[in-house]
């Protein structure tokens, strides 16, 4: 494989990407020259390789203009150092000290050496991805010690300090935020992150291949296709298994019903954030055709499961194509319109302009990717430039835009969606005959595999190592919010503090006149259904039974996948419109009657979960949603997570 004017000694494993081991000197060598050619850094990980009759290993996956290239470069087990990459590449500061956190294996020379994932879960002196690390009995540990993780602080005169979260006022993933403001500008912003950490890795040592494709789509819910695929796709890699045609374009077909879903959900909010509650109503409602549509074809609104090793686990047939197709096509005539209303709304337009901008310098030089890299000028699509079957048939279309603040990324998914409903209908319409599952070839022997998919949010990598026995080994599940995380903290500065929640938004005309001169491309009103209304007027009798009044509800999220989150959001979308039932989400745990958890509980948010429930008034009511909150799920109990929601002491 050559980069600059150098051969490296790299091997062509699958379409694309490329295999490789060296020296930890020669590592420093190949990254320069990546960044030379305009490349970037995509993931590091390390590993325990002690049991293979190795020590450690430091893992990484460098983007080129040849495919990916994955090298790994073997640690000793006494003192297992490697060279710092994040001078080279800034986007590794916080992969390195997560494989510190997790491994125990240093980044000599790093500027930055905090801890990252480790809160305080586990002790300074314990690495749960070692091979000798007892989970069972961190498990049943005392927290060792508070986290006390040491922020930096910036001093001046009007120098103020805002701290937010981890538990936030709306349903979404716990963070925690320290702002640095004069008046209401901000001059910086810090991110803690690592919340929801429930130890995955962990758990996929020693399971079974077909169970591991379930954990993997759980990373995240809202890009299951995406990790379920790249999963799939290195174990079929590993173990040199064929997969049937069909079912590849049948995972092209989840893969931009999720990217369009996703988009739907945002341009709704983003329009929410700057008061435009219109067009919150309008892209939600079209979002919730989506998901019905998607659960009535294949069985899960958000296409969980339906991707597994060796193909996928449903099937399309020509009712449900012209179904699918005809969906589509109303949905595009739609956002064209609700396209048109955003463009000519003064006040969306004047808040998306100019505000949270990352310019396109800045962007490739600490590596931002997915959509909001193409909105700052980063022209990398995995599906354009290093296609897989079957997008290197389908001549995808790529968006980009200049501009790097929240209009351009608005742009973008404006395109995505118009792109990625072009690319359902001509995968309907050449989806070829055939099976749609074939068995994995037994792995006699350890093996590895890499998978790179292009998610909505970026590009995700999930590489796999199995063991001999056929179980896995070791696999590394790789999100671009790595990448993209410190630009949100960069593209805030000189903001006002409202913007924040529109800016990170963003990162994942006169309207009035406009509807009543055109109205929406849209079928009948449907007619009202007397049983709704027989079930809404039941609902509210038994709210006032058991309430005397109507129910409020705080939300916290103790480390869900967001699966759970995705379901209340669309709760309070236009189709339930929970809030109309007398069903209210309220920001203040004081205020509420309902505890509403989500999630097997995260060891790092214990305390955070046990002072909300402090916090409500007495009678104490607990709602666990979902299965992981009931059950611990495919989570289950580790150093990292507590489990269902009973098992937190209260």
């Amino acid at each position: 494989m050559k980069i600059g004017d150098h051969e490296w000694r790299l091997d062509s494993i699958g379409p694309h990407i490329w295999r490789g081991s060296m020296e930890t000197g020669q590592l420093l060598a190949l990254s320069r020259a990546v960044k030379d050619e305009g490349g970037q850094l995509v993931a590091l990980w390390g590993s325990d390789d002690r049991h293979l009759n190795g020590g450690f290993g430091i893992q990484v996956a460098l983007l080129t203009g040849l495919g990916l290239a994955w090298v790994s470069c073997a640690l000793p087990a006494e003192a297992p150092v490697y060279p710092d990459l994040a001078h080279i590449f800034p986007q590794a500061d916080r992969m390195q000290r997560a494989a510190f956190d997790l491994l125990g294996i240093t980044a000599t020379d790093a500027v930055d050496e905090r801890k990252w994932l480790r809160h305080n879960a586990w002790a300074a002196s314990e690495f749960p991805l070692r091979k000798d690390f007892s989970s069972l009995a961190a498990r049943h540990s005392p927290l060792p010690e508070a986290d006390a993780y040491p922020f930096i602080y910036v001093q001046g005169d009007g120098v103020h300090e805002i701290a937010v979260g981890p538990i936030h006022a709306g349903t979404i993933e716990p963070g925690h935020f320290r702002f640095s403001i004069i008046g209401d500008r901000i001059l910086k912003l810090e991110a803690r992150l690592g919340y929801a950490h429930k130890g995955i890795e962990k758990r996929f040592e020693g399971m079974e291949l077909a169970t591991g494709a379930r954990l993997a789509g759980r990373v995240s819910g809202d890009s299951h296709s995406a990790y379920a695929w790249a999963y799939c796709m290195a174990v079929e890699m590993a173990t040199a298994s064929t997969v049937p045609e069909r079912a590849l374009w049948l995972r092209a077909l989840f893969l931009e019903i999720e990217r369009i879903a996703n988009h739907l959900g945002d341009l709704g909010y983003l329009g929410n954030d700057v008061a435009l509650a219109f067009g919150f109503v309008q892209f939600w409602r079209l979002k919730e055709d989506w998901l019905r549509m998607s659960i009535k074809l294949f069985g899960h609104r958000y296409l969980f499961d339906c991707i597994t090793p060796g193909g996928v686990a449903t099937d399309i047939d020509a009712a449900g194509c012209a179904e699918l197709d005809a969906l589509a096509r109303r949905i595009e005539a739609e956002i064209r319109e609700l396209k048109i209303i955003y463009d000519e709304h003064a006040t969306l337009q004047d808040r998306f302009a100019d505000t949270g901008i990352c310019k396109p310098e800045l962007a490739a030089q600490l590596g931002l990717t997915g959509l909001a890299g193409r909105a700052s000028a980063q022209t990398w699509d995995v599906r354009t430039q290093f296609p897989q079957v079957p997008y290197d048939r389908l001549d995808v279309n790529m968006a980009t835009q200049r501009r790097g603040d929240v209009l351009a990324r608005v742009e973008v998914r404006f395109a995505e969606v118009y792109e990625s409903l072009r690319l359902i209908r001509d995968i309907l319409k050449r989806l070829p005959a055939g099976g749609i599952h074939t068995p994995l070839q037994p792995a006699h022997a350890a093996c590895e595999g890499l998978g790179w998919v292009e998610g909505w949010r970026g590009e995700v990598v999930v590489a796999v190592r199995i063991a001999a026995d056929g179980t896995l080994d070791r696999v590394h599940p790789h999100d671009p919010s790595w990448q993209n995380w410190p630009l949100v903290e960069m593209g805030v500065l000189g903001n006002i503090v409202p913007d924040f929640p529109l800016i990170n938004k963003s990162f994942n005309y006169l309207i009035l006149q406009k509807i009543l001169k055109t109205g929406f491309v849209s079928e009948p009103a449907p007619q009202a259904d007397p049983a709704l209304r027989t079930r809404e007027q039941a609902l509210q009798a038994e709210i006032l039974k058991v309430f005397g009044q109507a129910v409020a509800i705080r939300h916290v999220d103790a480390g869900s996948c967001n699966g759970c989150e995705l379901e209340i959001h669309a709760l309070n979308g236009p189709h339930y419109n929970i809030d109309g039932l007398g069903v209210k989400f309220s920001a203040s745990p004081r205020h509420v009657d309902v505890l509403l958890v989500t999630g097997p509980v995260s060891r790092h948010m214990e305390a955070a979960l046990k002072r909300a429930y402090d916090a409500i008034p007495d009678p104490k009511w607990v709602v666990a949603m979902g299965e992981c909150a009931c059950t611990g799920g495919m989570f289950g109990e580790s150093y990292a997570s507590c489990g269902k929601i009973s098992n937190h002491p209260r």
